[in-house]
């Protein structure tokens, strides 16, 4: 990816999802690192720690996103 070679590099993966108003997107359990942005409108977002071996196993962030 030529545009901002110095941001992109290391990440394993880059994605753009476009989703429709009202949408419900599923769960996601892949053990890597994520950044997201909203580029319009807002997204609620929650995470949760699934990592058993974790003293914050189970806790629950909850957020609303937009730009």
């Amino acid at each position: 990816m030529e545009v901002l070679p110095d941001f992109v590099n290391g990440w394993e993966q880059i994605n753009l999802t476009i989703t429709k108003k009202g949408a419900v997107r599923g769960l996601h359990g892949e053990a890597m690192n994520k950044l997201v942005t909203v580029a319009y409108g807002y997204v609620f977002g929650a995470n949760v720690d699934t990592r058993t071996d974790s003293k914050t196993f189970g806790a629950v962030q909850k957020r609303y996103m937009s730009l």
